[in-house]
C-alpha cells in the first residue's frame, strides 16, 4: 500500500498483509505510531521517541509532533520518508 500527502488531521494505514510506503511532506510534524508483526521499521526523519524501541513498533513525534499518523501491518515492512 501507498499514500502520499502532509497528514493535517489524523491518518489511519492499516492492511493485514503487505508492505505500507508512505510519503509524507518533508516538514510535516505528526505524532507516529507503527506496528508489524513480521517485518520492520524505517523512517527516514529525524523521530522523538519515548520510552521503549524496537524493530516491531515505534512510536515517537517527528518535527515536534502534531496530527496522529497511525501504521499498521500484520505481515511486511513499514516505510515513512
Amino acid at each position: 500500500m501507498r499514500a502520499e500527502g502532509n497528514p493535517t488531521g489524523s491518518w489511519i494505514v492499516r492492511t493485514g498483509s503487505g508492505s505500507v510506503h508512505l510519503k509524507l511532506a518533508s516538514d510535516a510534524g505528526f505524532d507516529l505510531n507503527a506496528r508489524t508483526s513480521s517485518g520492520s521499521i524505517s523512517v527516514s526523519q529525524p523521530v522523538t521517541v519515548q520510552g521503549t524501541i524496537n524493530h516491531k513498533e515505534l512510536h515517537g513525534k517527528v518535527h515536534g509532533g502534531g496530527a496522529s499518523v497511525e501504521v499498521e501491518t500484520g505481515s511486511g515492512n513499514i516505510e515513512i520518508e
